[in-house]
């Protein structure tokens, strides 16, 4: 699928392979919101910001081995975008980055996640032929961009919505048997669908407004429409988002991508460890 949105207009290779060197990998060294510098804010801020759903199914796992079969981040257009600099390898690169930093906090949570791999080479997995690349125009109606992790696809509908908007039954009874065969397979204990939502402030500087993980577990193998729905997991409650207080601006007003890559990073490392803080209550 070809992408044709200014935030991901043509630019010359060497300036985006630029600006994603130069990126930094994280500003947890130096924390810029002081609600959340410690780990004890953090633990103390969790249930003011995620909802779990399941929990008690949670508990009830004696092993806790998932596959994350869905990452994305869905993009909001805004000015930000418009600077060449956040290019197709830009958003590819953060958002590897923000897969890495989820997936970390899960296993500190006290789950198994299974390497990418092993899902994207499963065969059952390609025989899905989800959309790899990024898609313009998300699940929210808005003028956005979803930039699948690579390697992991979009399916057409996700999260706790999974049923609801499949087009036919047929649809999710593909996907579903899919999915049963590399959970048999692979011995999952569920399957995970990860997605946030990504807008800006009035200076460029990045919002979370949406984090969802929406898991699958406590099924019955040989039923794999009863497995397909999402059951357990967790999402940011209604109102809730964390916004950047980095400016990402330059004097001249143009974008500096390496603070706002920092401010962006920052804001997923902390909603992620408040994340793996709300699911590590049920699984420790």
């Amino acid at each position: 699928m070809s992408v044709t949105r200014s935030a991901f207009g043509t630019v010359s290779a060497i300036a985006c392979a630029c600006v994603f060197i130069g990126c930094a990998t994280g500003s947890s060294q130096r924390p810029l919101i002081s609600d959340f510098d410690t780990d004890q804010k953090i633990d103390r801020q969790a249930q003011k910001y995620f909802k779990v759903i399941g929990g008690e199914k949670l508990k009830k796992l004696t092993t806790k081995k998932i596959g994350i079969f869905e990452f994305y981040v869905e993009f909001l257009e805004g000015d930000v975008e418009k600077s060449p600099e956040f290019c197709r390898e830009y958003y590819s690169g953060v958002v590897r980055k923000m897969y890495d930093i989820v997936s970390g906090e899960l296993k500190d949570a006290g789950f198994e996640i299974l390497p990418l791999e092993a899902i994207a080479d499963h065969e059952a997995y390609q025989g899905m032929e989800l959309t790899m690349e990024a898609k313009e125009g998300g699940y929210s109606g808005a003028r956005t961009t979803m930039v699948p992790r690579e390697r992991l696809g979009l399916y057409p509908s996700t999260g706790w919505r999974i049923l609801d908007t499949f087009k036919t039954f047929k649809e999710a009874k593909h996907f579903a048997e899919k999915e049963m065969q590399i959970v048999n397979d692979l011995n999952l204990d569920g399957i995970a669908h990860v997605n946030m939502f990504v807008s800006q402030g009035i200076d460029g500087s990045p919002i979370v407004s949406g984090y969802e993980i929406a898991m699958s577990i406590e099924y019955d193998r040989k039923q794999a429409r009863s497995y397909f729905r999402s059951n357990a997991g967790l999402r940011l409650n209604k109102g809730k988002n964390l916004e950047s207080r980095t400016s990402v601006k330059n004097s001249n007003g143009s974008v500096d991508v390496q603070k706002y890559d920092e401010a962006l990073i920052e804001l997923v490392e902390i909603l992620s460890k408040m994340a793996g803080a709300s699911l590590g209550y049920y699984l420790q």
